[in-house]
């Protein structure tokens, strides 16, 4: 999936404050992207060509053995029988519910069905095609017009959304995402917990290719326990995140909470749904 926006450091490579790249051209300063996801899509953006196709899982290529590990571990053999995913993406910050996004992924469709408030107060209700990014839906109970220049930009910002959300529900299936390099980097701790370390990083896809991951898979477990990231252009170390709440949904594992260094904000999956064969 790509990394549609790098995010200065706050809390490290979490919320806030927005810089360099964005999908899409230059929305309007209230609808688009920029404004919408400067408030709610805090954290580091996975990578992706243009393609939506590409930003799922594939299963033909094989895998180094850690990384097929952890791929397993979240039922990725599964991935392929999975036809519909719904799941909130909650951010929470000082323990206050600060942004909620709810999705609807048809992936027979190829398009995703993303509610969320926007700035102005109005609810967003918008279906995207995740094959050209056109979008039909209602800005506060109103039609936005299937060909409008509104439609375009809320197209933008809902595929932003799945982008984002997705990746952090369904991130140990990223592994086989094209353009993902991977390297076992050996073993460290995280949590007083000796885990081994995945490092992902890219060859030359999504707008942010400079930005790194490492996966920390603790093999008694058999669970990735949080990982670090270090997006483009940040500034000191990586920052740590927990993966926590692990949960079965169908035939996929999954963390459903987690914790950013120093534990002012959470991510979490809630109202998690997997439709499979």
């Amino acid at each position: 999936m790509s990394r549609i926006i790098s995010v200065s450091l706050i809390v490290c490579s979490s919320l806030l404050i927005l810089s360099g790249c964005k999908s899409g051209g230059e929305p309007a300063p209230e609808e688009g992207v920029v404004g919408e996801t400067t408030a709610t899509a805090p954290e580091s953006q996975p990578s992706q060509t243009t393609e939506a196709a590409e930003s799922q899982p594939s299963q033909s290529e094989a895998l180094p053995e850690l990384a097929a590990k952890i791929w397993r571990s979240a039922g990725g053999e599964s991935w392929g029988k999975v036809k519909r995913v719904k799941f909130d993406f909650v951010v929470e910050a000082g323990g206050a519910r600060v942004f909620v996004a709810k999705h609807d992924w048809d992936r027979e469709a190829n398009t995703d069905r993303v509610v969320w408030m926007g700035k102005d107060g109005k609810e967003r209700v918008i279906t995207v095609s995740l094959d050209d990014r056109s979008a039909s839906g209602t800005v506060g109970g109103e039609a936005i017009g299937e060909d409008s220049a509104l439609a375009k930009t809320l197209g933008e910002e809902a595929y932003a959304r799945w982008v984002n959300d997705t990746y952090w529900l369904l991130k140990q299936l990223k592994v086989r995402d094209s353009g993902v390099l991977l390297r076992d980097d050996g073993e460290r701790e995280f949590a007083g917990t000796r885990c081994r370390v995945l490092e992902l990083s890219f060859d030359g896809v999504g707008l942010t290719p400079g930005d790194r991951y490492w996966f920390f898979f603790d093999e008694a477990s058999e669970r990735v326990i949080g990982w670090e990231m270090k997006l483009q252009g940040s500034e000191g170390d990586p920052v740590k995140v927990s993966w926590e709440g692990h949960e079965t949904f169908g035939p996929l594992s999954l963390a459903t909470s987690h914790t950013i260094e120093g534990g002012a904000r959470r991510i979490l999956l809630e109202e998690v749904e997997i439709e499979a064969d």
